[in-house]
């Protein structure tokens, strides 16, 4: 009796130590899975991060093309304005210089005309 009850005990003891056995190989692979799974979500965090940054980066590179875009089409544009005013400078400029060179052209016309009119009085004198 002694020995059955000691083989029970022998068998109990043995059932549990298999089974806390069980259960911390169970513990260390639920940990293992744990480590496994915040390391994945880590290296998702810091994919999202690195692509949230190239996007930011994308975008100040965008905008700084479109500002530069800007400036020359700014640039361009009163490049342009002062180019027409330039224009319009030497056009009245020719405008003056013909009006006076018209002008000089009547005066002189109007010299000889007088200097005819002259020498016609002068022959009928």
């Amino acid at each position: 009796r002694e020995l059955e009850q000691a083989v029970k005990d022998a068998e109990e003891k043995a059932r549990q130590e298999a089974q806390e056995k069980a259960e911390a190989e169970i513990r260390q692979k639920e940990e293992q899975i744990r480590q496994e799974l915040q390391a994945k979500e880590d290296a998702l965090r810091a994919k999202e991060e690195a692509m949230q940054k190239q996007l930011e980066d994308q975008n100040r590179l965008a905008e700084e093309k479109q500002k530069q875009l800007e400036d020359e089409r700014e640039a361009a544009e009163e490049k342009a304005r002062l180019e027409a005013a330039k224009l319009q400078e030497l056009d009245q400029a020719a405008r003056d210089k013909a009006e006076a060179a018209r002008l000089e052209r009547e005066a002189e016309l109007e010299k000889r005309e007088a200097e005819l009119r002259r020498r016609e009085e002068d022959l009928l004198a």
